[in-house]
């Protein structure tokens, strides 16, 4: 075991530093606040469009079970060697990618329509 020599300095850890929110930086969190995130269209939605249309709130639930299929199927990817689960799990790939695609559709054919 060895003695530090009295002359070595050790460095204290570095604070962190706290900074104020920017009035930008406020404005895109109230907005986003306010904004409904459909990852299934790559769009968000405000949230008063989304409560007064009840498509539009169908949609939102149709891609929050969408997103949570995709999460689910990300968790169970099989591993490299087995090619008959590898190939249930691109057909289920496949699937909730047309599953994306329409839930994109209608979301285009219901927002145009307000």
């Amino acid at each position: 075991m060895t003695v530090p020599s009295l002359g070595t300095h050790v460095q204290a850890p570095r604070r962190r530093q706290w900074r104020l929110p920017t009035r930008r930086g406020r404005e895109r969190a109230v907005l986003r606040a306010r904004s409904l995130n459909l990852a299934s269209a790559g769009t968000a939605v405000p949230l008063t469009m989304a409560e007064n249309d009840p498509m539009l709130l169908r949609l939102a639930v149709e891609d929050l079970c969408w997103h949570m299929a995709v999460d689910d199927l990300d968790r169970r990817r099989p591993r490299r060697g087995d090619r008959a689960e590898r190939d249930a799990w691109l057909a289920e790939q496949a699937h909730l990618e047309d599953e994306r695609r329409r839930l994109a559709a209608m979301l285009t054919e219901t927002i145009s329509a307000l």
